[in-house]
């Protein structure tokens, strides 16, 4: 069995919103290599669109044990801490994100997003020119 084709056939379901079938292709792949970051943030993905909060918490932080420099894990749990409403843990984690990753431009996008929510504007404003500069723009 091959952990590159699952995670792969994963990707491509999850881009065309079949669900059920990209969380299958995920654990299948994680099945063959427990530590498969790639699969472990598409799996979190899946279950964050399908509102499986505590799931998606455990296999991020389960990620961030394999590799501390996940950018994406931090910006996912960055993004539910936001949507619970817990912007100060959100922007740790959303910065935690760029730390290891400076070229993360979800991150900048998200950072710029959360000073807004928090209402400091001059902040918002500094990353999302960081962001749109990382963009091209």
């Amino acid at each position: 069995d091959n952990e590159i084709a699952y995670t792969s056939l994963a990707q491509a379901y999850l881009q065309t919103q079949q669900m059920e079938q990209a969380a299958d292709e995920a654990k299948k792949a994680l099945e063959i290599e427990a530590e498969n970051l790639q699969a472990m943030n598409l799996l979190a993905l899946y279950y964050l669109r399908t509102n499986q909060i505590a799931p998606a918490q455990e296999i991020l932080n389960r990620s961030l044990e394999f590799e501390p420099r996940n950018s994406v894990a931090y910006y996912y749990l960055a993004i539910i801490d936001q949507n619970s409403g817990n912007l100060s843990s959100a922007l740790e984690r959303a910065l935690k994100s760029i730390e290891v990753n400076n070229k993360f431009r979800e991150g900048y996008q998200l950072i710029a997003q959360i000073y807004e929510a928090m209402g400091d504007q001059q902040n918002a404003q500094r990353y999302l020119q960081a962001f749109q500069k990382l963009s091209g723009g």
